[in-house]
């Protein structure tokens, strides 16, 4: 079994990751505010709790929103990072021949 590696497509595809993460970080910061701010239908205690519980569920997905964009962000540095260091190696073992 064979692995080829191509360094270009591991920093381009790390590059367009990184570009999608900043992008849907970019809609979810434009979301927060409608979704943390709910208000409330009416001003019974009924519709101040529904508004209570949906600001906090906003705020529990802007969290985890943040969360994976963080881990995906480290996924594709780590992937731009790779094909780097595949290509500087691949060139200085060329060098060497």
């Amino acid at each position: 079994m064979d692995l080829t590696v191509i360094p270009e497509e591991l920093v381009s595809t790390g590059a367009v990751i990184e570009s999608m993460v900043a992008e849907v970080a970019t809609q979810v910061a434009v979301s927060a505010q409608p979704i943390t701010a709910v208000m409330p239908a009416g001003v019974d205690d009924a519709s101040l709790l529904a508004s209570v519980n949906f600001a906090t569920h906003g705020a529990n997905f802007l969290a985890q929103a943040a969360a994976a964009a963080s881990l995906l962000a480290s996924g594709a540095a780590a992937m731009v990072h790779a094909g780097t260091v595949y290509r500087a190696q691949e060139n200085a073992n060329t060098s060497l021949l």
